[in-house]
């Protein structure tokens, strides 16, 4: 079998020219990673495997690493193996060094200036490696959470600086979506979206992704979003399997249920320009 390993890049590039998204998947265990990898491989779907430090101490970072980079030799569908929010070069060196294939550097709590600096940081480690690098411009929510009601866009402008001087495969924005579970219906800025589309030619890229409506999801692809990013429904799946008592069924029917809610967000970003 030829090892399927590629980049986030090549991911992007595929799922842009035939008007489709690729679904990131952030995960930290054993039942995450095999349910969402029965998921890929049902379905014959490119994906993005992450992780990251708001998971994972580094220290069980990397030994999860190699147990990712395992599980995807053995599949048969591209997958990119990202290192999801890293806040310091340090930790792109680090997931360069464990054989990730992409990284996203987050400094989008520093000042415009600061987070450019930062960003060419990590392209300086990602670059010579042969790894792809998200950037992230505008608050996008709490790390762990938020109801992105209040949250403001990422300024078109700021995108297209960000985007020149950087030099990123992938840039993800802020457009009222927010991290971990919403606790009411996102409210998505598609003008902003609309203006930073026409403004960027990269890929960009919604966090978040988890409880924003199928509609709404829909519609930011055919504005340009290239990249979704799913987290906390494939967590409430595996919560939703109970505990019976037996470890064994419980973790099988937790794969299971995340296996399902993977299908779910794959066919829809794979299939949503097709649709309309």
């Amino acid at each position: 079998m030829t090892p399927m390993i590629t980049t986030l890049y090549s991911i992007l590039t595929g799922a842009r020219k035939h008007g489709k998204a690729a679904a990131q998947f952030n995960i930290w265990n054993c039942e995450l990673l095999f349910g969402v990898l029965d998921a890929v491989e049902r379905l014959q779907i490119p994906a993005i495997l992450a992780t990251g430090t708001a998971f994972l101490p580094m220290k069980e970072l990397i030994p999860f690493a190699s147990m990712m980079w395992r599980a995807a030799l053995d599949s048969d569908v591209p997958l990119a193996l990202h290192l999801d929010h890293a806040k310091s070069v340090c930790e792109v060196a680090a997931a360069r060094d464990a054989g990730f294939t992409s990284a996203m550097i987050d400094g989008s709590a520093l000042s415009l200036e600061g987070n450019i600096a930062l960003t060419l940081a990590a392209r300086r480690i990602t670059g010579p490696a042969g790894m792809s690098l998200e950037g992230e411009l505008g608050y996008v929510g709490a790390e762990l959470g938020g109801d992105g009601e209040e949250l403001v866009a990422t300024p078109a402008c700021d995108a297209a600086r960000f985007a020149t001087e950087t030099g990123v495969d992938a840039l993800a924005v802020s457009i009222g979506n927010a991290h971990g579970p919403y606790k009411r219906k996102p409210k998505l800025d598609f003008e902003a979206l609309m203006t930073i589309a026409s403004t960027v030619e990269l890929p960009l890229v919604l966090h978040g992704g988890s409880g924003i409506p199928d509609e709404d999801i829909r519609k930011s692809i055919q504005m340009g979003v290239t990249k979704l990013n799913f987290h906390t429904e494939l967590c409430l799946a595996a919560a939703s399997a109970g505990s019976s008592g037996n470890y064994r069924h419980d973790t099988r029917e937790a794969r299971s249920r995340i296996a399902q809610k993977a299908m779910e967000k794959l066919m829809l970003v794979e299939n949503e320009k097709t649709m309309h």
